[in-house]
């Protein structure tokens, strides 16, 4: 094997081993957007009774967001380069699909009655979100390089 290739080899080598640490990291992100989801859930129904289309919006998105976690294929090692493209683009769809729902029932549960008790929760689910939406970039990029060094190989 030549200097070049054995340098891009440990390119290749070091790349994936930052993968296996991202998807690790989103891996608990995902945990910490469920027990945030799970947390303003139980909030909300102990404290919210006269509304009951936020609560059913609250509860139906936390359903949604716990059967989507499931479904999740997290890769593991020996990365294969078209799994963590589809699970790069499952995580994509999630945080647009959570994007989308947050943005029916927050407003709706900020303009309630009393709505001072869930602003920490939302908050909290926000960051996790956050947090996800940034190791899913942090990922992206990792693929971008990786794909890059493959492509110099290749060509």
């Amino acid at each position: 094997m030549s200097d070049q290739n054995e340098k891009n080899q440990q390119k290749i080598d070091r790349l994936q081993t930052k993968i296996l640490n991202n998807i690790d990291q989103i891996s608990g992100r995902l945990s910490d957007i469920g027990s945030s989801m799970q947390e303003l859930v139980l909030e909300v129904t102990r404290n919210l009774e006269d509304n009951e289309f936020v609560i059913q919006d609250i509860i139906q998105t936390a359903n949604d967001y716990r059967e989507r976690k499931n479904e999740i294929e997290i890769p593991l090692e020996p990365l294969q380069f078209k799994e963590v493209s589809d699970f790069s683009l499952t995580i994509k769809n999630l945080l647009y699909d959570l994007g989308k729902q947050s943005r029916v029932w927050i407003p709706s549960l900020s303009s309630t009655r009393g709505a001072v008790i869930f602003k920490g929760k939302i908050r909290e689910l926000s960051y996790a979100i956050k947090n996800l939406h940034s190791e899913w970039v942090k990922l992206e990029y990792l693929l971008e390089r990786l794909t890059k060094i493959i492509a110099k190989l290749e060509g």
